[in-house]
């Protein structure tokens, strides 16, 4: 029962590192080298005999054939010695065959000791030889097992860190867990890093509760808002200038109409005269029950939650307005229905601290079932941090995360992303989708770009268009050619000669004459016969001009896989990099970034 707090103890103390870090990214050991000496084996050429051994084995024979024939020239010579009957005819043999045989017995003797020399010595060099070959495996051994144990310990996954400080960075596409991956990643090691920590999501999917949970695991200060059910932020703690400010930016924008000024100074009028005319707490309800009042539509005699003093100062308030602003029906009915759909939720008390937490985490989550309302409610969250950004002053290094904020427009953000970066805070921002308004902001100036997943085909095509295209070399064709090829031939030959001579002979006293023919014929028949195999194979390359990363390889991005793209002063970086916070338990983990050393292209 116990192993699960602990192992969620120990994954949030991994992901505690003091640097900022977005994830990891994969990268491939280098390949075991072969050993250099592999190829630098030794080589076994041989001793030369030495020429006296040469000689020797030449002389071999002619030894034998001395032997030989001086024991026949004894033997003859004992024969006739004794034939002669001479008494001393042994001696006569001895006398041939001794020197013949001591001369052989004597070099026999020197060739033996000059052959048992010679092997000697190779059997030495064989000796030297065997070490060498034994010294040259072993070297090439250990190095093929150093090389082994490089590749089988290298790091395989490196932390992924933007080049430099970047203002904001955008989020676009990706799925419920991978933003809460990637929000658990990032979080703690800002955390770590002590910078405070605000996120707004808008997404109702509940992204950052892991991070909440590991955080509050390992100690840190956390907390958590559900808008509206534990309170909606309205516009206590507002002077009515700044009440009726907040309030027309929300619902400027809720109707688009951004560059309308002067029906947003009605709007910021209008809610800026009910609330000089209210006590504290300015709730939307009360609010709402005040622009009824100026509507000459609320019912004094019924309604509750207005003082007698607040409904007469808004009596006067009421007959000041109604004869100057004739035009200003149609936007105070507007104005008092708004109000009116956000005072209506269960939970109507706003939120009387500042919204920046004072230390730690703070979430701050909305969910509605009123899609209207939801809007709003998201709106008036983002105003209401906007607000406290340009009036307050915030330590550098803190960060804001604005979760699901598709529905936000190009103004909103890049307004609140200005004052962020004048005060030196980080903005996070995470859209589903990339398209719209959204498209402004790649590559934005002073920011970086995180791609995920992107399902669909146009947003997907639009991410690669950003990530851009490169040169790379394609194989474009296979060729393979087999041929075979037969001749079979028969020649006949014939042919017929006939050759016929005269000679006439004269002479002083004779003369002749003779006559001669030959004939010949001949024949011959010649047959030929071959075959022939051919084989070839050829490759073609030809070099592309392609997308780096194809737009179906972002439609098929695992959860937590994204695409980091930043341009700085060392030009611009593509990262292919993966959130998924296990990945801080695994083995092979490094603790600092890759360096230029560690690239491996593949």
């Amino acid at each position: 029962m116990n192993r699960l707090p602990k192992a969620r103890r120990d994954l949030a103390v991994s992901l505690l590192v003091p640097q900022e870090r977005w994830g990891w990214e994969y990268v491939v050991p280098a390949p075991a080298m072969p050993s250099p000496l592999r190829e630098q084996a030794p080589c076994w050429v041989g001793l030369p005999e030495p020429e006296t051994l040469q000689r020797d084995r030449a002389r071999a024979r002619g030894r034998r054939i001395a032997l030989a024939a001086a024991f026949l020239m004894a033997a003859w010579a004992s024969v006739l010695a004794a034939a002669l009957r001479l008494g001393y005819w042994p001696v006569v043999g001895g006398a041939l065959v001794v020197p013949v045989l001591a001369w052989c017995v004597v070099s026999g003797m020197r060739s033996s000791a000059a052959r048992r020399k010679y092997v000697s010595r190779l059997e030495q060099e064989q000796s030297r030889f065997g070490r060498a070959v034994a010294q040259w495996q072993s070297a090439v051994a250990e190095h093929d097992r150093r090389e082994q144990l490089r590749v089988t310990s290298a790091a395989l996954w490196y932390p992924l860190q933007p080049a430099e400080q970047w203002a904001q960075v955008n989020v676009f596409g990706g799925t419920a867990d991978g933003w809460s991956s990637l929000l658990v990643t990032l979080g703690l090691s800002l955390q770590m890093a002590g910078s405070r920590l605000l996120v707004l999501d808008f997404s109702e999917r509940g992204v950052a509760s892991e991070l909440v949970s590991l955080a509050d695991t390992v100690g840190y200060e956390t907390r958590v808002d559900r808008v509206p059910a534990d309170g909606v932020v309205g516009m206590d703690g507002l002077s009515a200038v700044e009440a009726g400010e907040l309030a027309a930016e929300v619902l400027t924008t809720v109707l688009g109409r951004t560059n309308d000024g002067m029906r947003q100074a009605v709007d910021a009028e209008l809610v800026q005269t009910v609330v000089e005319c209210l006590e504290a707490p300015y709730t939307f309800e009360r609010v709402a029950a005040g622009l009824a009042m100026m509507r000459r539509t609320l019912d004094v005699d019924r309604q509750s939650c207005l003082s007698a003093a607040e409904v007469r100062g808004l009596n006067r308030a009421t007959e000041n307005i109604g004869p100057e602003w004739p035009s200003v029906g149609e936007e105070l009915r507007f104005v008092s229905a708004t109000m009116r759909l956000l005072g209506g939720v269960p939970q109507g008390h706003s939120l009387q601290e500042p919204l920046w937490p004072q230390s730690g985490l703070r979430v701050i989550a909305t969910a509605d079932t009123n899609a209207r309302r939801k809007d709003l409610l998201d709106r008036f969250v983002f105003f209401r941090v906007l607000h406290e950004i340009r009036t307050s002053d915030h330590r550098t290094g803190d960060a804001v995360v604005v979760a699901g904020a598709d529905q936000l427009g190009a103004a909103e953000l890049e307004a609140l992303a200005r004052h962020a970066d004048r005060v030196g805070m980080r903005l996070i921002v995470m859209c589903e989708h990339l398209r719209g308004e959204q498209l402004q902001f790649l590559g934005a100036a002073g920011s970086a770009t995180v791609l995920m997943r992107l399902g669909h085909t146009g947003e997907a095509a639009a991410a690669a268009d950003f990530v851009g295209r490169g040169h790379r070399f394609v194989l474009s064709q296979l060729t393979e050619q087999i041929g075979r090829s037969f001749t079979d031939g028969v020649s006949d030959t014939a042919g017929d000669s006939l050759t016929s001579t005269v000679t006439d002979n004269f002479s002083p006293t004779s003369s002749g004459s003779s006559d001669s023919q030959s004939r010949a014929t001949t024949w011959s028949q010649t047959r030929s016969w071959s075959r022939a195999d051919s084989a070839s194979d050829s490759r073609g390359w030809t070099r592309a001009y392609e997308y780096v990363v194809e737009p179906t390889t972002f439609q098929a991005l695992p959860a937590t896989a994204f695409i980091w793209v930043e341009t700085g002063g060392g030009g611009r970086r593509i990262v292919a990099g993966d959130c998924n916070p296990g990945i801080a338990l695994l083995d092979r983990v490094a603790a600092s970034p890759r360096t230029a050393a560690t690239v491996v292209s593949c």
